[in-house]
This record gives C-alpha cells, sequence and structure tokens, in this order.
C-alpha cells in the first residue's frame, strides 16, 4: 500500500532538473518530483505531429510505460523551472507505474527504482523515434490497429495510401 501522507509530503517538494540537453535535434529533460522520475521531449510545434494534431496513442513511439503526458506545457509545479518559448509541444513519460518503486518504499522485490541515467537512456530512445517519424509511419502504425471490419468498411486502407503517395 503506497503511503498517501508521504506521496503528499514528496509532491509538496519543488521539482528538480537532473539533465536537460539535445538528442537527435529535440530538447529532453529528466525531472525527479514526487519520488519518481519523469522524462520529456520537446518537439517543434511546426512538425506535423503537432500541426496535425495527432493523440500520442496514435503514435509508433515506444517508451517505459507508454507516452503518458503531452501538451504545450509542463505540469503546474513544473513551468516555473523548465522555461519554454511557446515554440514547442512536449511529450513524456513517468517511472510511477506497477513495477516501479518510489524512493521511499518498494511494494514489490520486483520493483525498480529507475535512475536518471535510465530515463535518460529512455529519452534519448523517445527523441530517436521522433526523429525518423514519417507521416507514412503513424497511418501504417493506425491501419494496423483498426479492427480489420472497419478497414474493409470504408476502404481506408488503400485511400490512405494513395494519400500519402500523393505527398
Amino acid at each position: 500500500m503506497i503511503d498517501i501522507e508521504k506521496l503528499k509530503e514528496e509532491e509538496k517538494k519543488k521539482p528538480i532538473i537532473e539533465k536537460d540537453w539535445i538528442s537527435h535535434g529535440f530538447r529532453c529533460i529528466v525531472l525527479f518530483w514526487g519520488g519518481h522520475r519523469n522524462g520529456y521531449i520537446a518537439i517543434p510545434k511546426d512538425t506535423f505531429v503537432v500541426r496535425m494534431k495527432i493523440h500520442h496513442d496514435d503514435l509508433p513511439i515506444y517508451v517505459h510505460g507508454g507516452i503518458t503526458y503531452e501538451g504545450d506545457e509542463l505540469g503546474e509545479g513544473v513551468k516555473q523551472i523548465v522555461k519554454n518559448d511557446g515554440k514547442v509541444h512536449w511529450f513524456g513519460f513517468d517511472c510511477a507505474h506497477a513495477g516501479d518503486a518510489l524512493t521511499w518504499e518498494k511494494l514489490s522485490p520486483s520493483d525498480h527504482f529507475w535512475t536518471a541515467e535510465e530515463v535518460a537512456k529512455e529519452c534519448e530512445d523517445m527523441a530517436e523515434q521522433f526523429s525518423k517519424l514519417t507521416l507514412r509511419k503513424v497511418i501504417e502504425f493506425k491501419l494496423q490497429n483498426e479492427p480489420e471490419w472497419l478497414r474493409k468498411y470504408v476502404r481506408i486502407k488503400k485511400t490512405m495510401e494513395s494519400i500519402v503517395d500523393a505527398i
């Protein structure tokens, strides 16, 4: 059972930027707050992913626990310490999932507490995936995850491939 009082105490502390760097052309940040770490990357708003408002669940980006944050600003406690020029859109993940340990407790012996180096590696991987992302890859990923009956009914695959070929 998570100690709720300890969690509230930890969340009152200011977030700490443990690492802030550029990878594959994107700003990456490792943040420690609330007893665990988060990783974020900043994607320019003029990239197709942001311009087309593609939801992070529709992106073939693989990172620990999946992308759990997307927005123009980081959270309330964070935006005061992370300067944002308004030209980027943030994507992030957290290390507070089942199987992840918080600084003060493990719920099971197999829980893992993520180090800043491990989170930085995940950020590097996410930045590399975003650097290689194309509209075709997004469409193919989306089509793979649609039910077969829907693809047949609307003939979306052929239509989408024609659009991508024309771009």
